[in-house]
């Protein structure tokens, strides 16, 4: 009824490094791959509207914590963004602008339970959807924290189709609420992401020039989206 599995956990084991998780096999297909990527077809996005509304039903668990408490530190985390981005002159001042006039017009974040990790490649094309990668899920995420995730690693990996496009759409649908409303509530999440990405495709050698490129497209077209 809330529209995911997770897969069966096998075993558990501790030692130096951390607890090491087994669970069983996934005879499936990722719904997005993690490499070669592609942007989606219209029933991923619905499997993936699916999903995040189901995700989005979950109740709290408060005996379950994410590492982080997220909202808490989410201000100071984006400031600390902006600052470090304008310094190496990548966010230049009218997006500066634009995403600060988008955190102040948005919701105020709300805490809530979520996965905290979700992209295409964490779900697997199984009914219903199996979602993989838990280690960051609990409460102290902002709420929509799985859709902004998973919305932003998708357009700046696969780019702006028009069926990824569709997805805040399908989503305030399956949610029974207007897309405006929809966009409101998830503004800061949503800006939040986007100017991460960016800034982890800045600041990491594994990422290529046109990866660089395609992370400013995308926060640029949250900047539209929101604005």
């Amino acid at each position: 009824p809330i529209g995911f599995a997770v897969p069966k956990l096998v075993s558990a084991e501790e030692s130096g490094e951390g607890l090491t998780v087994f669970s069983e096999w996934i005879d499936a297909e990722t719904l997005l791959p993690e490499t070669d990527f592609q942007v989606p077809g219209d029933n991923e996005i619905d499997d993936m509207a699916e999903l995040l509304r189901g995700l989005l039903e979950c109740k709290h668990v408060p005996e379950i914590q994410a590492p982080i408490d997220h909202v808490k530190i989410w201000p100071e985390h984006i400031n600390r963004r902006i600052s470090g981005l304008d310094d190496r002159q990548i966010l230049d001042t009218s997006r500066q602008s634009s995403i600060r006039e988008i955190l102040a017009l948005s919701a105020p974040l709300r805490n809530t339970w979520a996965h905290g990790d979700l992209m295409g490649w964490h779900m697997f094309k199984t009914e219903p959807i199996t979602v993989i990668d838990w280690e960051h899920a609990g409460d102290g995420w902002p709420q929509f924290q799985d859709f902004s995730r998973c919305y932003v690693q998708t357009i700046g990996k696969c780019g702006l189709g028009a069926s990824i496009m569709n997805l805040p759409p399908a989503l305030a649908e399956g949610l029974t609420i207007s897309l405006e409303e929809l966009l409101y509530e998830a503004g800061g999440p949503l800006i939040s992401q986007g100017l991460f990405y960016v800034w982890d495709t800045h600041n990491s050698g594994v990422f290529s020039d046109t990866d660089r490129e395609k992370s400013l497209v995308a926060l640029d077209h949250l900047i539209d989206l929101l604005g």
